[in-house]
């Protein structure tokens, strides 16, 4: 059987909303790679926009799936300007050749490696998070799982509780863990990638990690709350509705709650809600247009 990838080279700020776009008209998966990588030695630093790789079947539903493709992405279109797509048969006895020759290690940080999970380079002093990349999200070539990732190393303590809400491929709550965290509990609204994370999670050989489909409503709701460390690597829009909701319930009094997935102009309106409910920013973390905050909850809070 073929497939036929489609690709298209984008901002990193566009990336995730393509992707999202086009997963339901991929069985063959939706991947996220950069357009260009600096060789570092044994890893690589993303320089460059990122490239989106949809894979459909050739089947009797090929036809209808891309014209549905097509149509998601002319929506996207009206919103800002996309680049035409590129569509390539792939045989399938080439099919894990051509996902893989994508990627390499990618240094994050001073502390973190993310490794293709077929690999199997020299570390030095990094901690390895070994990850499958055939999914969307997660695989450490967007922004905002860098920031998050830079965000932990300067405060995850061994022991801590932590909660990772859209978790994805699981990459934030396998790092965590082997940073020394004691207890991970990890919620994604699509339940498909609870499978995909409990499987990195095999490949890195950690436990004491819990994934879950799940929303806000589904934590809040968990007898393990609230939490030393919470991590929210979402969009602004749905950060902002989930303040108001009841987020800041989930982190202890003195806690740290990392927020990731708002672009720069998006920051004030968050910034505000986060000081109403008493969260006091301790850094702002910058790559490109995107941002994380990091703050703690107020103990009088």
């Amino acid at each position: 059987m073929n497939w036929l990838e489609v690709s298209l080279e984008v901002q990193s700020e566009l990336a995730d909303d393509i992707a999202a776009a086009l997963i339901p008209y991929a069985a063959g998966g939706v991947a996220i790679t950069s357009s260009q990588i600096q060789d570092d030695e044994q890893s690589g630093h993303i320089t460059g926009p990122l490239i989106i790789r949809a894979y459909l079947q050739n089947d009797d539903g090929l036809e209808d799936n891309r014209a549905r493709l097509e149509q998601a992405l002319w929506y996207l279109g009206r919103i800002q300007d996309l680049p035409e797509p590129v569509y390539t048969w792939i045989p399938d006895q080439d099919w894990r050749a051509t996902w893989r020759k994508h990627y390499k290690p990618i240094a994050v940080g001073k502390r973190f490696l993310i490794v293709p999970a077929w690999e199997s380079p020299e570390i030095d002093d990094r901690i390895p998070i070994l990850i499958n990349p055939g999914m969307a999200f997660g695989t450490g070539t967007h922004p905002t799982t860098r920031l998050c990732l830079h965000a932990m190393e300067n405060i995850l303590q061994p022991g801590d509780r932590v909660a990772d809400l859209g978790a994805g491929s699981g990459i934030l709550s396998i790092a965590a863990s082997k940073s020394g965290a004691a207890q991970v509990h990890a919620w994604d609204i699509d339940e498909k990638t609870v499978p995909v994370a409990k499987q990195n999670q095999i490949i890195n050989k950690v436990e004491g990690i819990q994934f879950a489909a799940g929303s806000l409503p589904d934590v809040l709701a968990s007898p393990d709350a609230p939490y030393d460390v919470v991590f929210a690597n979402i969009l602004a829009h749905v950060l902002a509705k989930m303040l108001s909701n009841g987020l800041g319930q989930i982190v202890r009094p003195g806690g740290t709650l990392i927020l990731s997935g708002i672009l720069a102009e998006q920051l004030p309106p968050i910034q505000e809600q986060l000081e109403a409910l008493h969260f006091q920013q301790v850094a702002l973390l910058r790559e490109e247009e995107w941002c994380a905050i990091v703050t703690k909850k107020l103990p009088s809070s």
